[in-house]
């Protein structure tokens, strides 16, 4: 079974506030940033979403095209797989290296059936297909504090 890559290091609420230059209240409300976590504990925001001048907008460009369609950390798994769409680089790559973000999302549509244990059902017929098999993998993050991320239901 393949699990999901959840790349850190992670940002807590606060630290993800003061990165995007908004009020902390607000930061949760963002539909263009991805977070983990939120029922047990706070969330945690990947610190890849955000650079020197705030939020990265061709992320938060992809997340708003994918949200609704896939959970947060499946989106958050999607950018970090190698896509043969995207010549083996992972979408976030792809990104840094100055690719469309069109061209991203796309490559990311036509993968789109969701990592096993997703609680987000996989795209109806016609919508594309999983063609890339990921090997198995297990990471295990740290936050920016270094405290460990456990998934939900893990104790």
């Amino acid at each position: 079974m393949t699990e999901r890559v959840l790349q850190g290091p992670f940002l807590t609420r606060a630290a993800a506030a003061r990165r995007a230059g908004v009020p902390v209240g607000e930061i949760v409300h963002r539909p263009d940033l991805l977070q983990v976590g939120g029922k047990t504990y706070k969330e945690a925001y990947f610190a890849f979403q955000f650079d020197r001048s705030g939020i990265r907008h061709d992320v938060g460009r992809l997340v708003l095209a994918l949200r609704g369609k896939l959970d947060d950390a499946t989106i958050a798994d999607r950018l970090v797989r190698a896509n043969v769409e995207l010549n083996n680089l992972s979408p976030l790559s792809w990104l840094n290296r100055g690719g469309d973000v069109a061209q991203a999302i796309d490559a990311i549509r036509e993968v789109m059936s969701p990592v096993p244990g997703s609680s987000v059902p996989p795209p109806g017929p016609g919508a594309g297909s999983s063609s890339i098999e990921s090997p198995p993998s297990t990471v295990r993050p740290k936050t920016q504090k270094g405290m460990r991320f456990r998934p939900a239901g893990s104790h």
